[in-house]
């Protein structure tokens, strides 16, 4: 069949894979682009699992943070020069703001009021005074639960940086400690990316793509399949130990889980103490 390039470079942008492995991959996939790159990756030749650190664009995410709420918001342009400039620092600053009460929705934040106009008015304006394509990729905010923890790496100008992590914490009273930890939880998501809070509440396609490949890569290695399930016993675990953020190796301590940092957090504290939710926005990154 006809792969087109255009489908071939994005796959190569995701996967990081050589440009006739990509076709390859499409080929032998019918065009579909998610199992080309789960094909590339029983081959060994891709590190998709990793794609989202890559960065494709220029640009900055800043935190911004309200009465019980905070969000964050990721603005694009073409080169690292003009992310730095003061003019886009303000924009992206402003921008913020406004979208502290969008939620996801870049459509309402376009059409939000941005002084005598609208958001999207003024991005144009932007274009036109910078000489840059300027895009607002994505916005989204969290309310608290009971508190907030904010992290912002690179940082350039207020609360602006080129990866940021909001944390909301469920609790039934303030406590300093709580304060600390939703600010280290932040730092050690900026390091340590996460697709969800529990293992429950991961994804359930992609989990079961995830376990079709890993049974895949252990039956091609020669395994037979009853020894094949036990190792992919094994295998999600481990799968778990990376994504899951209750069973991930906790930044500030590697020796317990986040999972087992939190319990002895409620315990210090004398209450109970829960991660409601978390946003983490790195420039470029899927």
């Amino acid at each position: 069949m006809s792969i087109s390039p255009t489908l071939v470079r994005e796959l190569r942008q995701k996967t990081g894979a050589g440009m006739m492995d990509c076709k390859k991959a499409l080929v032998e996939s019918s065009g579909d682009l998610e199992a080309a790159v789960d094909w590339l990756r029983k081959q060994g030749l891709s590190s998709a699992a990793k794609k989202a650190e890559r960065a494709t664009e220029q640009g900055l995410v800043t935190v911004t943070v309200g009465d019980a709420r905070a969000g964050l918001v990721e603005i694009n342009c073409e080169t690292d020069f003009v992310a730095r400039t003061p003019q886009f620092l303000s924009f992206l600053q402003e921008v913020g703001k406004v979208a502290l009460s969008c939620g996801d929705d870049l459509t309402a934040l376009a059409k939000a009021s941005f002084g005598d106009h609208d958001v999207e008015t003024e991005r144009k304006n932007m274009v036109a005074s910078l000489g840059e394509n300027i895009q607002i990729r994505r916005i989204t905010s969290l309310e608290s639960a009971g508190c907030l923890g904010t992290y912002v790496h690179n940082g350039q100008g207020t609360d602006c940086g080129t990866l940021a992590v909001i944390v909301s914490m469920s609790c039934s009273a303030p406590h300093v400690e709580i304060d600390a930890f939703a600010k280290n939880l932040a730092m050690h998501l900026a390091a340590q990316p996460a697709q969800s809070i529990t293992v429950e509440a991961l994804d359930p396609a992609a989990l079961e793509r995830e376990k079709t490949v890993l049974k895949e890569q252990i039956i091609d290695s020669g395994k037979p399949p009853e020894i094949a399930e036990k190792m992919l016993t094994g295998r999600l675990r481990k799968f778990y130990q990376e994504v899951v953020l209750l069973e991930q190796a906790y930044v500030m301590d590697p020796n317990q889980t986040v999972g087992q940092a939190l319990g002895t957090l409620a315990e210090s504290v004398g209450q109970e103490v829960h991660v409601a939710g978390f946003a983490r926005f790195a420039v470029g990154a899927a």
